[in-house]
């Protein structure tokens, strides 16, 4: 269970402290901030191309979007340093090699590859050099390339996941089509997972149910952030949490039959023969 910071810092490091509160006493496993700088995704331009055009985000230039949502790296040893005090995994998305270099320093556990980076070989191979474990969200990306991607990664080793991930903000549940998460276990890794973008809690928990071993979702404390239209609150993602443990008790193991005290019940047709639990009381 990640809690995905984002942009709902705000740009306020105080604001970043209560967020890892937040997670940790929300119930998520792991808290992940992005490192990363405008020059290094995009460009200043004025031209339409650099431009967003519908959802949170419209009328904003991809640039000035990155200024506002860019996370200064010396907050960074802090967070980590936090984190660790409290009790809760620390890891962080990198998108550039500068930034991996930067993480590496600071002895950062794990990273993360977005959507839109997922096929940026050079990026991944140096991410798969520290041999430390990876996500990496599927989102833009067709199969053929995520295989190539896979392949990248298992020269060095195989503490990968892939996290199906729709990169609409928000995402509306029918874009979802978290079967793909089977054919994501067969055919990239059997460790697959949700990087989610919706308003609500559903996809997540279906998502446990396809086997999902990663839940991904974003944080926030206030409703106004840049990401705040596809983020939880911590009331709302530690119920999600709780129903996801549920969800995950009640799926099981493999086992035909009643409850487990019913083991040695024997069935044949309508009659039921007469068994003793472990203090000679009957039960049937």
């Amino acid at each position: 269970m990640v809690a995905e910071m984002s942009a709902n810092h705000r740009q306020d490091f105080g604001m970043a402290v209560d967020i890892i509160h937040a997670a940790y006493e929300s119930g998520a496993d792991a808290v992940k901030v992005q490192m990363f700088k405008p020059d290094s995704l995009t460009l200043n331009s004025d031209l339409p191309i650099f431009k967003f055009t519908t959802g949170p985000w419209s009328g904003m230039k991809l640039y000035e979007l990155y200024e506002k949502a860019c996370m200064p790296y010396n907050w960074v040893p802090k967070l980590k340093n936090l984190a660790d005090e409290i009790g809760i995994k620390f890891f962080t998305t990198v998108y550039d090699t500068e930034a991996v270099e930067i993480a590496e320093a600071l002895e950062i556990e794990a990273y993360k590859i977005a959507s839109f980076e997922a096929t940026e070989y050079d990026l991944i191979e140096r991410v798969a050099q520290t041999m430390k474990p990876l996500f990496i969200s599927a989102g833009s990306a067709g199969f053929t390339k995520l295989a190539k991607t896979k392949e990248v990664v298992y020269e060095y080793h195989d503490k990968v996941a892939f996290l199906k991930c729709t990169s609409a903000y928000p995402a509306t549940l029918g874009s979802l089509n978290l079967r793909t998460l089977l054919d994501m276990r067969r055919n990239l890794s059997p460790f697959v997972g949700l990087s989610d973008h919706t308003t609500g809690i559903v996809a997540p928990v279906v998502a446990v149910a396809m086997g999902a071993r990663v839940i991904e979702k974003h944080l926030t404390i206030s409703d106004d952030t840049l990401d705040a239209g596809f983020s939880v609150t911590p009331d709302r993602f530690k119920t999600m949490v709780e129903t996801i443990r549920a969800a995950e008790e009640a799926m099981g193991r493999v086992f035909y039959g009643g409850k487990s005290v019913l083991d040695r019940m024997e069935i044949n047709g309508k009659s039921v023969r007469i068994v003793k639990d472990e203090t000679n009381n009957t039960i049937v």
